[in-house]
């Protein structure tokens, strides 16, 4: 299974469904097998509960509603997400588990009602078993944006609630996500030029596809000669050093992004250097059996996303060259001790 699940996560009118569409169109562009799909939703049976849940929800428990969702999810993992992974496609998802988690359980746990959140885990423990490896995108967006996008665009479905204490709820729900999970989303501005942020989205996306096949492809040697993997490769390394693969994925990076131009040719390779350090810590961080399992690799993309944030975010121009100092003068701290 070399298919990956791509999740476009984020509250209500943060760009999910536009960027999902013009995601894909980049995507097949560049000859990637597509599919686009949305959650709750996917599959006839799935569309089917999503209007159901529509047209009754003020009048179900959040129990049911919770139940009626992860069937939903059943069956569109079962007939749309797993077969096309298992063909080697690119699935994007506008909204995932996750969402379920922020729009349904987590105002129930806020009132102390632990019974729906121990029905979500045990249920979602079972449907995520077979995932493909999976990137969860959250793009995110100023609460002044939504409001002038929700003055625009006006509520949209039920499920739109912008009360202010749910969107607390709601907003607080991501921010515990992210910490809590050891930063599973790779965070995405989702505001100002729309092209700009749609080709940022491919960059991580595409560096996430190319290491899964990666990884993939060093399990299946693996397998097929472990004896002589066993020699090749040191018990305490995950893969072999990927300076190479790194070098190449933000060749790719700068000339997409624009970042060399933005601070010249020495800078570039200088922050490169840095990011293969975060990459060697991370990968050295990460559990063989969880990489396996499919659901972490260890990430070229976390380094790609950095360059994506210079983009949107001066300051991280100032923490790099931070970090480029403090890397220099490391390395020419002991010849001068000498």
């Amino acid at each position: 299974m070399t298919g990956i699940l791509v999740v476009l996560e984020g509250r209500d009118f943060s760009g999910k469904t536009k960027q999902r569409a013009a995601l894909a169109k980049l995507l097949r562009d560049a000859g990637h097998e597509v599919v686009e799909t949305r959650e709750p939703g996917g599959t006839p049976y799935a569309e089917e509960q999503r209007e159901m849940l529509f047209k009754h929800k003020d009048e179900v428990s959040a129990r049911t509603e919770l139940l009626a969702l992860q069937a939903a999810r059943s069956d569109h993992i079962e007939k749309v997400i797993v077969p096309a992974a298992k063909r080697g496609a690119i699935i994007l998802c506008d909204r995932f588990f996750f969402s379920t988690y922020a729009y349904q359980v987590h105002e129930e746990v806020r009132k102390n009602n632990g019974h729906v959140m121990g029905l979500f885990g045990d249920t979602l423990n079972y449907l995520l078993a077979d995932l493909p490896p999976t990137l969860q995108l959250l793009l995110e967006v100023s609460d002044e944006e939504v409001e002038r996008r929700r003055q625009e665009l006006g509520a949209r479905n039920p499920f739109d609630d912008m009360r202010p204490e749910r969107v607390e709820a709601i907003n607080e729900a991501y921010a515990q996500f992210h910490v809590n999970a050891g930063g599973e989303f790779t965070i995405i501005k989702s505001e100002g030029d729309f092209d700009q942020i749609t080709q940022n989205l491919r960059v991580i996306v595409e560096a996430f596809l190319m290491e899964v096949k990666q990884a993939v492809a060093a399990e299946e040697a693996t397998k097929a000669n472990p004896d002589q993997a066993a020699q090749q490769q040191p018990k305490e390394q995950v893969f072999p050093p990927m300076d190479e693969y790194i070098r190449d994925m933000t060749t790719s990076a700068y000339q997409q992004l624009g970042i060399i131009e933005l601070i010249g040719e020495d800078e570039a390779e200088a922050w490169r250097a840095v990011i293969i350090d975060r990459m060697a810590t991370l990968n050295a961080q990460l559990d063989k059996d969880e990489i396996r399992d499919g659901q972490r690799y260890p990430t070229v993309a976390q380094g790609i996303q950095w360059l994506v944030g210079v983009r949107q975010h001066a300051a991280l121009v100032d923490q790099f060259k931070a970090e480029v100092a403090s890397k220099a003068a490391a390395a020419t701290t002991p010849a001068e001790a000498q």
